[in-house]
């Protein structure tokens, strides 16, 4: 049966098996209709029914509602048409036939074709892209107070996608967008306070916003408010309570919310621990496809936490990650490639996986480059490129490129010998911990070379490596170092 409202204001139009007598929305009377003696409005209404219900029955009866609706000249119906066209909502997805019925409503001037145009040229869906008219469609529709358009001029002044970027012009539509009471408007501006985008950065005021985000059911803002009480950011730090807002994230479909309330139960922080559970809880984000939740379960299989240890497992899902475009995980499987941990060595995968690393921005990866230019792993041999990456780096202060840099400088490899500077940069790679640092400063103390000779100094680095002085097959080590390094230690070993 269907029902509609009797105030024509309001149009409300719902479909079921029960009678319903009272409007949802108004509270007005409603009367029982027939689908002959239904209008343009009322067919579009009750597709927006049938639409919220997101189901494969729900989107093919919308579908048929707004056809009708369209068939009756209704504008929101063409556009609501046009939508279920460029998703595939109870039809198969056709771009070129959304782009068309977009600008049908267009010609109609409602509103929200105009954004829904926008997205067209913006992605380039059934026509060219062009993202500077695109964003010309969302400020008419903004204008006009449509607000997910609001939302889409907001992140365009952002990023300066179509137009320069501002962001005062993004804070201002995103706090328009929060005026109007939309959830994701409340996320943006927390964004904003956290970040100093707009305005100045605020803790307190982030926070707010955040909870708010939450409480208005944006997934998003319970993972960014759970963050805040986990941290103590903006409010009274608060584990338990970070772990209850990690849950409702991750309930209401933010597979990262699993993903942190996994390391908690893993931890026993804020939780009692269960290792059981946050093996579940990172199963549960690995299936809403989560690149972080393969990378964890990654380090779960590789540490044996949780489950047994297994390196190829954990190179499996690791790889998955960095498939998914996860940039950590990139830097990572270049490791594993490069190690033959977990996957069988090969240089070539991983100069490739180093390379897709380096273009999404990874300082790692970009010495990681470094070293493969100069010893040919995976590329020909390039010591004026390999140089120029690992002294970017060493400038950086990287402890692993400050200690290939010095290995240059104390080889003469494509750059003159200055072994005093090396030990500088052995010195430094050696104080932020870096094993190939501490191993050759070790070395050096030994011989006494370059330095004052102290056997109990190169012991006590040799110890801040791995305490019971084996050594570490991670090392890169050059097999004469290695070779000397292993005498080294074997000695320790017997004198204690």
């Amino acid at each position: 049966m269907i029902f509609v409202c009797t105030d024509e204001l309001c149009s409300t139009a719902v479909e079921c098996d029960d009678i319903i007598k009272r409007c949802p929305n108004c509270g007005k009377a409603m009367e029982e209709i027939k689908e002959e003696d239904l209008n343009g409005v009322q067919w579009s209404e009750l597709g927006i029914f049938w639409r919220d219900k997101r189901s494969n029955e729900a989107d093919s009866r919308a579908f048929e509602c707004f056809k009708n609706a369209a068939k009756e000249g209704d504008a929101c119906g063409i556009s609501n048409l046009g939508l279920c066209y460029e998703h595939g909502y109870g039809v198969k997805a056709d771009v070129r036939q959304a782009y068309w019925l977009y600008q049908q409503a267009v010609e109609y001037e409602y509103v929200p074709a105009y954004s829904h145009l926008g997205d067209c040229y913006f992605f380039g869906h059934g026509v060219a892209k062009d993202e500077e008219l695109a964003v010309e469609l969302y400020l008419f529709a903004a204008d006009r107070g449509y607000v997910p358009a609001e939302l889409r001029a907001g992140r365009a002044y952002e990023l300066g996608h179509g137009i320069e970027k501002d962001m005062d012009e993004a804070f201002k539509w995103y706090r328009f967008a929060a005026l109007a009471e939309e959830p994701q408007g409340y996320l943006e501006m927390g964004m904003c306070y956290r970040f100093g985008k707009g305005v100045d950065e605020d803790p307190e005021v982030a926070a707010k916003w955040f909870k708010k985000a939450a409480q208005a059911g944006a997934p998003e803002g319970m993972l960014r408010y759970g963050v805040c009480l986990a941290t103590g950011y903006g409010v009274e730090k608060d584990l338990k309570a970070a772990a209850e807002m990690y849950q409702l994230a991750g309930d209401h479909g933010d597979a990262l919310g699993y993903v942190n309330l996994s390391t908690y139960y893993m931890s026993g922080i804020g939780v009692e621990e269960d290792q059981e559970k946050a093996i579940t809880l990172v199963k549960k984000a690995v299936d809403m496809g989560s690149s972080e939740a393969h990378r964890l379960m990654g380090i779960y299989y590789w540490n044996g936490q949780g489950v047994e240890a297994n390196m190829e497992e954990s190179a499996r899902y690791f790889i998955l990650a960095a498939e998914m475009g996860n940039p950590v995980c990139m830097d990572h499987v270049g490791w594993l490639y490069l190690k033959g941990k977990g996957v069988e060595k090969d240089f070539d995968k991983a100069f490739m996986w180093y390379q897709r690393s380096a273009a999404c921005g990874s300082d790692y990866a970009n010495i990681q480059l470094g070293e493969c230019y100069l010893k040919g792993y995976g590329t020909e041999q390039d010591i004026e490129r390999g140089l120029e990456l690992v002294k970017k780096g060493a400038e950086d202060e990287n402890d692993f490129a400050m200690f290939l840099y010095g290995e240059c400088l104390e080889r003469g490899i494509g750059i003159d010998v200055d072994f005093d500077q090396a030990v500088e940069l052995y010195k430094k790679a050696a104080e932020k911990g870096g094993e190939e640092g501490l191993y050759r400063m070790a070395l050096l103390y030994s011989e006494g070379n370059g330095v004052e000779k102290n056997m109990e100094k190169a012991k006590e680095y040799c110890k801040k490596v791995r305490p019971d002085l084996t050594y570490s097959d991670t090392c890169v080590f050059e097999d004469d170092w290695k070779q000397e390094m292993e005498l080294l230690l074997a000695s320790f070993r017997i004198s204690e």
